[in-house]
């Protein structure tokens, strides 16, 4: 695949890799009375619920930027899909306010790691003039999975547990494809910068 195919590749991955922490968030608000009488809530405990992907970027982002700076973005999102995924598939078994709370809370690792090194993978790829419009299509495109879940979601499933397997299974097709698509950088980079600092480099009659 040519550079310029795979850059738009990585940029359309890492769109949907901020979608599936907001598409089971919002997939809350269609099952509320189902899950303020299942689990017995009151509701402050249902906002908390709504609200616990969130918390983690509150309290962690700044914390998150600075692991991602040391140890590269791609590794740091990758862990941050892991802990997600485990927080989906976990939502699905849940039977009370506490671990279902924690489940909520663990599905907003992947966005808010994404969300920290989009601009930094998107300028690693793509040209500065760019990185404007990019991003705006990037904040775009984490609008659209809570528009989704809330439209559809009513009308695409008849369970609250159908309705979270699948967001689950969403989670984990977009991490494979990060997994098998995504880099930091591309992979000429430090080549190319090489060879530029190679020709740039005086030679031994000038330096003399």
């Amino acid at each position: 695949m040519s550079k310029k195919n795979r850059k738009w590749l990585v940029f359309t991955i890492m769109c949907l890799a901020y979608m599936p922490g907001s598409y089971a968030q919002y997939q809350l608000s269609v099952f509320a009375p189902e899950l303020i009488q299942s689990f017995g809530l009151t509701t402050s405990q249902f906002s908390s619920l709504f609200t616990a992907p969130m918390i983690v970027a509150i309290f962690l982002s700044f914390v998150g930027g600075m692991i991602s700076d040391k140890v590269g973005s791609k590794k740091v999102i990758n862990i941050s899909f892991v802990i997600a995924g485990i927080g989906m598939i976990g939502r699905v078994f849940a039977n009370s306010y506490m671990p279902f709370f924690l489940c909520m809370a663990l599905t907003g690792f992947s966005n808010m790691f994404v969300n920290i090194n989009a601009s930094k993978i998107t300028a690693s790829w793509f040209e500065q003039e760019k990185l404007g419009i990019l991003m705006g299509i990037f904040a775009f495109c984490g609008q659209l999975p809570g528009a989704f879940a809330t439209a559809t979601t009513a009308v695409l499933f008849d369970s609250r547990t159908s309705a979270f397997i699948v967001s689950a299974i969403f989670c984990i097709s977009v991490f494979v494809l990060w997994l098998l698509f995504v880099k930091d950088r591309p992979e000429d980079t430090m080549e190319e910068r090489e060879k530029i600092d190679q020709e740039n480099q005086p030679s031994i009659g000038d330096s003399s």
